[in-house]
């Protein structure tokens, strides 16, 4: 071992002292930011390959996302190591959303195409399948700032947008793990949601009594006033439903710090195959959002825990719909027709009209580049006029909320694998217990999928600032 590479060894391992995971943990973003700026220039300088994967290696398994973050930015600065890349790559699939936008558009914005196997498992190739990027004009089944994200990252990593380009590249990738002229970077040039209840006493605090009985759910696509999305709908069918109560509003920013705060030992709510000792507190903490606000920064097992600590539980996407479209069974909560002023949707976020995928696409990467800000979330009460004729509220915009429904198996979900949450973030991809339904759209989304009939997606570990939730009380 020459001396060079013993001294890079030696300084990841005081580097790796120095951003301890106990010492660092609950440090806030200028904290976690100061510290990476103190080593940045030793660690861009280490020339050792064991050094450098020391320290990327602690990175990507840091407690604190805020660190995982600021480490994309200094493997952004030595992207002639394989470790580095391999580390920006990987960040793609990090459950906490603002840590894996960055390093989708770092991916996009220096071509790494090793980020290929990371990115098609998300949207999909780029000529296939509901991520087809090749159906500009509205296609696909996005549901927010993530798909628009990898989809622009895997347009600059093909470098082109025409369909047979990219279905040639796709075949000659898939067959020899490459593109057709093989990459090699050089950084010098290149940096960049009891039949027998009784509902006639007072509804638990907070929540809206729904009827038991036989409704409609799903939707034929010739009722909605869209054109578009109509792979994502289920086909109109008689549901017959026990009477519940739903919460009246999404479960704000301050009821959800309650239950962070007031817990002592999170394991008693969580779901049982999660870690013990996963902290709840959710991503958006250190964001300017008001307590009025519905919670975001939280995945579907701290969804799953709340609602078990406030004794009730997460609805089946069949309640959340007929909560949401009332007793005619509406396509909007108000009635069939669409009311852009109802609701917190991407036309008001943005203040303008968005008439295609790719001027969507625009605004949201303007707003990942941008950062967190005011364009985000509203108080819970800010849109009254759009309530269900059931008198719950804010159920189309502001955040989409999770169900206890399975996108790909139409049951309850069943999140329970060999592995356990948080272990491989890639590998539960393929888990079709992985993903369950999200309802309702988000201040990111358009018109299409702020529906009470469309159904989004989103893997169960994924902290976003798109995603809230709501609870039922089954009597």
């Amino acid at each position: 071992m020459s001396n060079d590479v013993r001294e890079g060894i030696a300084t990841s391992g005081r580097i790796i002292e120095e951003m301890d995971p106990e010492a660092l943990v609950d440090a806030d973003p200028e904290t976690v930011q100061e510290t990476v700026e103190e080593y940045r220039g030793e660690i861009t300088s280490l020339q050792s390959d064991q050094a450098l994967s020391n320290v990327f290696g602690m990175a990507a398994m840091h407690p604190n996302p805020h660190l995982r973050h600021a480490m994309l930015g200094v493997a952004a600065d030595r992207l002639d190591n394989a470790f580095c890349r391999e580390y920006i790559s990987s960040s793609t699939h990090d459950d906490v959303d603002f840590v894996a936008f960055e390093a989708i558009l770092l991916c996009g914005e220096h071509e790494l195409q090793e980020a290929i196997d990371d990115l098609v498992p998300i949207v999909g190739w780029p000529d296939e399948g509901p991520g087809d990027m090749t159906r500009l004009e509205w296609g696909g089944n996005p549901v927010g700032v993530g798909r628009a994200s990898v989809v622009t990252a895997e347009f600059e990593i093909f470098g082109t947008e025409d369909p047979d380009t990219l279905a040639m590249l796709k075949d000659h990738y898939q067959e020899n793990g490459r593109f057709p002229t093989e990459y090699h970077y050089n950084a010098a040039l290149d940096h960049a949601g009891s039949d027998d209840a009784d509902l006639d006493g007072d509804a638990p605090d907070g929540m809206v009594p729904i009827p038991g009985g036989t409704y409609t759910v799903g939707v034929d696509p010739e009722d909605v006033p869209f054109d578009r999305f109509d792979d994502s709908y289920l086909e109109p069918q008689g549901v017959e439903v026990s009477p519940f109560y739903i919460d009246k509003y999404p479960v704000t920013n301050a009821e959800y710090d309650e239950f962070v705060e007031s817990v002592d030992d999170h394991s008693v709510y969580g779901h049982p195959a999660e870690p013990d000792d996963k902290d709840r507190t959710r991503i958006t903490a250190h964001e300017d959002l008001g307590p009025d606000h519905p919670v975001t920064g939280i995945d579907f097992y701290d969804a799953y825990a709340y609602a078990n600590w406030a004794g009730k539980d997460l609805p089946f996407e069949e309640e959340w719909e007929i909560a949401a479209r009332g007793p005619e069974g509406y396509v909007f909560p108000w009635g069939d027709e669409w009311g852009p002023d109802k609701l917190h949707w991407a036309g008001n976020t943005f203040d303008t009209e968005i008439e295609t995928i790719p001027e969507w696409t625009d605004l949201l990467n303007e707003t990942l580049v941008d950062g967190p800000n005011d364009t985000q979330t509203v108080p819970v009460d800010a849109h009254e006029e759009g309530a269900s004729d059931f008198g719950v509220y804010d159920m189309l915009g502001n955040v989409w909320e999770y169900t206890k429904s399975g996108y790909m198996t139409r049951q309850e979900v069943n999140p329970v694998f060999d592995h356990p949450p948080g272990s491989s973030h890639e590998n539960l991809i393929d888990e079709h217990e992985a993903f369950p339904v999200i309802r309702g759209g988000s201040w990111s989304n358009i018109p299409e999928q702020a529906s009470a009939v469309f159904r989004g997606k989103d893997l169960l570990t994924d902290r976003h600032n798109e995603i809230g939730f709501r609870c039922v009380y089954r009597p």
